[in-house]
C-alpha cells in the first residue's frame, strides 16, 4: 500500500488535512521552515492526529555533511554566467543566513531520509516554501507515495506578489539612491573641492579603509570609532599614511540625512561615495542588473533532486534588488574615483567573501590594476555561514584579495582548509578579541549572574528568548539580559509577556560585554561570536542550537568536550545545562579558564605593531 504525503503551505489551515486521514491512519509530520512561533502553533494543531518529527541535531548534522557538496555545487553550476551577472547575484554569493536555499536542500535530503526510515501510514509536510513543495511534489508523484498538494488561493497570490516585488525593487533603488545623492549635494558646505591629500601620490601610501559605519558609531562629539578596524586608522596615520574610509551603512533603516551629516562632521576622514558618484550611475547599475534575471544553471540536481524550481525562486527572490544593485553601482564608484585622479595604493576592507566583496575587488582591479587589496577577517568563522567559503573549483576564478590578514592562527588554518590559497592567508591582529589578552580573574572570584546574549538577527534573538525563558520559568533565578545594539527592547518585553515569565527576574544589562564576563555564572546564547568571548574567559556558555533552521556555532570548529561544552538542543536541556554550569565547584570552573587562556594564545593574536604591520607587508 502506497503511503500519503500530504504537502501543506503555512499559508493554508490544517482542517483540510483531517479530509485525508482514516482514524486508524498513523501519522507524523515535519515543519519545513524557520518561524519557530508558527512551527508551534501547527504542532499544537496537529499533535492529536500526527506526530512531530524532530530534526534539530539531525539537521546541523545533515547540514554539516552537505556543506561542501553545495559548495562544489554552486560553482559547477555558476560557470555559465557573465563576471557581473555571477559576482552580484545571491545564488552564487552561498549566503546561507540571508537565503533559504542551502536549508531547504537540507530539509530535502532529511526529507528523504525520514520517509525511509519511518514506518507511517502518512507523512504530512508543512512548509513555508512554494516552491520548496513543488520539488517534493515533482520528485514523488510517479514514486511509491500517493502525493496530494493542497493547493489554494495563495499559491497564485504569492506569485504575482513575487512579481509586482520584482518590478517595484528598480524604483525602490532609484527612489534611495537619489534620495542619498540629493542629501549629500545639500549637505556640502560649498562646491566639492578634491582633497590634494587623496589626489597626490605621496610616494604609494594612499589608503583607504572599507568598512561599515552607523549613527551608533559615532560618540556625543561626533568621533567615529571603527567597530571592526579599532585604532588601525590612527596606527596607519601615525605610520606616514593618508587614511580615508570608504562608509557602507551597517543598517539602512538609519535616516541617511543622519548618518550623512555625522559623516560631513568629519570629512577629513570619510571618502563619501556620492561627492563622486552621478545620477546616471544608478541607471547604469540598474542596466548591468538585468542580467540577474537571467543567470543561467548549468547543474540543476543535487543529491538526486531536481531542484531547478528551488534555484528559480532564488534567482527571482534576488533579482534586482537593492543589495544586488548597490554591488554593481560600487564598481561604477571606483571608476569615477580613477576619472577623479583619487590615489589608492592600498584599500583595506572586511572580509566574509560577500556579493559587496566580489564586486569591489573586480573594481579595483580594473580602475586601480597597482593597488595592494586586503581583506581582514575581523570576526569569527561560522561552519555553516557558507559565504565565508570557497569550492576548489572556483578559487581560480573567484575574486579574492591579494591577502586575507586572519584574526588568529585558528582562523588562517580552517581557511586553508576550506581551500584558500595559502600564499594569500596571513596571521595578523586579533581587533575584535584584543581585549581577550588583558583579561584578569580577581581574587579567583567567580559571577554570579545568568546572562543571556541575544544575537543581532530578529528571528534568532526571539527564538533565544521564548525557548530559554520557557525553560527557566520554573526557577527561581533571574535573568540578566545583554541585547545586541541592533535590538528592539520593545521585542524583548513582548517575548517575557509571551511566555508569562516574572518581570521582576529579567534585568535588561547596558554595561560593556568585557564587564559583564566577569560577572557571569554562566551565560546562554546562540549563533554568536560571543560563544568564544566566553569560551576565552572561562565562563560556562550554553549554546543553544536551533530546531528548525541552520546553526551559526563558531565553536564547532573545536570539536566537542563533555567537560567544557554545554550544548542544549531542547527547553529541557536548557534547563538542565544551566543548572549543570551553576552547580561547577571551583576546581571545575579553575580548569574552564585554564582552557580559555591556553584558547586565546592558540587562536587569537594581540594586537601590536608587528600584527598591525601585517596589512602593509
Amino acid at each position: 500500500m502506497k503511503k500519503k504525503l500530504i504537502l501543506l503551505h503555512t499559508s493554508q489551515t490544517a482542517s483540510s488535512i483531517k479530509n485525508f486521514l482514516k482514524d486508524n491512519d498513523k501519522a507524523i509530520w515535519m515543519y519545513m521552515g524557520k518561524d519557530y512561533d508558527d512551527m508551534l502553533a501547527w504542532d499544537n494543531l496537529l499533535s492529536k492526529i500526527a506526530k512531530q518529527v524532530g530534526y534539530g541535531k539531525d539537521l546541523q548534522s545533515k547540514a554539516l555533511e552537505l556543506r561542501r557538496p553545495f559548495l562544489d555545487f554552486i560553482a559547477e553550476t555558476a560557470h555559465q554566467n557573465e563576471v557581473f551577472v555571477r559576482w552580484s547575484s545571491s545564488v552564487f554569493e552561498k549566503n546561507s543566513v540571508g537565503s533559504p536555499l542551502f536549508l531547504y536542500l537540507c530539509y530535502l535530503d532529511m526529507f528523504k531520509d525520514c520517509i525511509h526510515k519511518h514506518d507511517a501510514d502518512t507523512l504530512i509536510v508543512i512548509s513555508e516554501s512554494w516552491s520548496l513543495i513543488s520539488v517534493i511534489k515533482d520528485n514523488y508523484s510517479s514514486g511509491d507515495c500517493k502525493v496530494i498538494a493542497l493547493s489554494n488561493i495563495n499559491m497564485p497570490l504569492s506569485m504575482v506578489k513575487s512579481f509586482i516585488n520584482i518590478a517595484a525593487r528598480p524604483f525602490l533603488f532609484i527612489y534611495r539612491s537619489l534620495l542619498e545623492y540629493f542629501v549629500s549635494i545639500s549637505t556640502r558646505k560649498k562646491s566639492l573641492q578634491i582633497d590634494d591629500v587623496v589626489t597626490k601620490s605621496n610616494n604609494g601610501k594612499n589608503i583607504i579603509i572599507r568598512t561599515w559605519v552607523s549613527d551608533k558609531f559615532f560618540d556625543k562629539n561626533g568621533n567615529f570609532k571603527d567597530a571592526y578596524f579599532d585604532g588601525l586608522s590612527s596606527w596607519l596615520t601615525e605610520q606616514g599614511y593618508n587614511v580615508r574610509i570608504l562608509p557602507v551603512l551597517v543598517d539602512t533603516r538609519i535616516p541617511i540625512k543622519k548618518v550623512v551629516r555625522l559623516l560631513r562632521g568629519r570629512q577629513d576622514s570619510f571618502l563619501i561615495p556620492w561627492d563622486y558618484l552621478k545620477p546616471i550611475d544608478i541607471f547604469r547599475s540598474l542596466v548591468k542588473g538585468v542580467g540577474q534575471i537571467r543567470i543561467k544553471f548549468s547543474k540543476k540536481d543535487f543529491k538526486g533532486w531536481n531542484i531547478e524550481k528551488l534555484l528559480d525562486a532564488e534567482r527571482l527572490n534576488f533579482a534586482l534588488s537593492g543589495r544586488g544593485l548597490n554591488c554593481i553601482l560600487q564598481y561604477y564608484l571606483f571608476e569615477r574615483l580613477s576619472q577623479k585622479s583619487v590615489k589608492i595604493d592600498r584599500i583595506i576592507y572586511t572580509f566574509e567573501n560577500m556579493l559587496s566583496e566580489k564586486l569591489l575587488i573586480i573594481a579595483v582591479r580594473t580602475f586601480y590594476p597597482d593597488s595592494v587589496i586586503v581583506g581582514f577577517q575581523h570576526s569569527v568563522l561560522y561552519p555553516l555561514h557558507l559565504t565565508l567559503y570557497v569550492s576548489a573549483n572556483e578559487v581560480g576564478s573567484a575574486p579574492l584579495p591579494d591577502r586575507i590578514v586572519c584574526s588568529g592562527k585558528l582562523f588562517k588554518d580552517v581557511l586553508a582548509e576550506e581551500f584558500y590559497p595559502e600564499g594569500i592567508l596571513q596571521v595578523g591582529p586579533a581587533m575584535r578579541f584584543g581585549y581577550l589578552f588583558e583579561k584578569k580573574h580577581e581574587n579567583k572570584s567567580y559571577g554570579d549572574k545568568v546572562m543571556m546574549v541575544l544575537p543581532g538577527y530578529k528571528n534568532e534573538a526571539l527564538y533565544l528568548l521564548v525557548k530559554t525563558l520557557s525553560a527557566l520559568k520554573d526557577d527561581e533565578f533571574t535573568i540578566h539580559i545583554k541585547p545586541h545594539p541592533l535590538t528592539d527592547l520593545n521585542d524583548v518585553y513582548k517575548a517575557v509577556e509571551k511566555v508569562s515569565f516574572p518581570k521582576n527576574r529579567i534585568i535588561i544589562e547596558k554595561k560593556m560585554l568585557q564587564e559583564l564576563m566577569s560577572q557571569s555564572a554562566a551565560m546562554i546564547t546562540v549563533s554568536s561570536s560571543v560563544i568564544y568571548d566566553a569560551i576565552a574567559w572561562g565562563v560556562p556558555v550554553i549554546r543553544v542550537k536551533k530546531e528548525i533552521d541552520l546553526d551559526l556555532d563558531p565553536a564547532d570548529w573545536l570539536g566537542y568536550d563533555p567537560a567544557r561544552d554545554f550544548i542544549a538542543y531542547t527547553s529541557d536541556d536548557i534547563r538542565s545545562e544551566v543548572n549543570r554550569a551553576l552547580a561547577l565547584n571551583g576546581q571545575e570552573r579553575e580548569r574552564l579558564i585554564s582552557y580559555g587562556s591556553k584558547f586565546v594564545e592558540s587562536s587569537f593574536s594581540p594586537v601590536n605593531n608587528k600584527m598591525l604591520n601585517m596589512f602593509l607587508n
